[in-house]
């Protein structure tokens, strides 16, 4: 394949994807349009991707528990920081390879938590690595690191909002504000 998209699908994603092929097919490369890069070459930041979709995250939290929702983040937290040390260690000996299968990972779980900007750079990577240009891969690598702290950012901001209007809208917060006595949830006090 030339290119993936992950499911879910994630709208933005794929008519940005649907935009770069159009424009190939026209003779002009997307990135070019978008970012006033060399031709082909992606930017260096993905500043034109938004750094987070909640669609893909609120879609999970219609069918997971709580508890297994925040394991999802958890993983990807810890899977996406291991996989970003793995990239720089990987493009720091040239290995185009091994980088692009980090970068493929990564592509496929920050598509699915709406990490939209780590996901169109490890996706630009990927293909850098697959055609052999290690000046760009290099390049993209490098932006990596800052797109995932953005990503792990808006995740955990995405996550502490879902918890924080949980706990206003929970049985005892809602009891205590119609008795208008302070929330206590510890349980009885002896």
């Amino acid at each position: 394949m030339d290119d993936y998209l992950s499911k879910p699908l994630v709208p933005a994603l794929l008519f940005s994807k649907l935009s770069d092929l159009a424009l190939a097919l026209m003779g002009r490369a997307g990135d070019t349009a978008a970012g006033g890069g060399a031709p082909g070459a992606a930017p260096a930041s993905g500043d034109a991707v938004a750094a987070f979709d909640t669609a893909p995250m609120d879609n999970l939290a219609l069918i997971m528990t709580q508890d297994d929702l925040h394991g999802v983040i958890d993983l990807f937290l810890d899977d996406v920081g291991k996989r970003i040390a793995r990239i720089g260690a990987a493009a720091a000996q040239k290995d185009l390879a091994a980088t692009g299968q980090e970068a493929h990972a990564i592509r496929g779980s920050a598509d699915n938590v709406g990490a939209l900007r780590l996901g169109h750079l490890a996706s630009a990577l990927e293909a850098a690595c697959r055609d052999g240009e290690h000046d760009n891969a290099e390049r993209i690598a490098d932006a990596l690191p800052a797109a995932a702290v953005s990503a792990s950012d808006a995740l955990c901001a995405w996550r502490d909002a879902r918890l924080h209007a949980a706990a206003v809208t929970s049985p005892v917060a809602d009891a205590a504000m119609t008795s208008g006595q302070p929330a206590n949830r510890s349980g009885p006090s002896s």
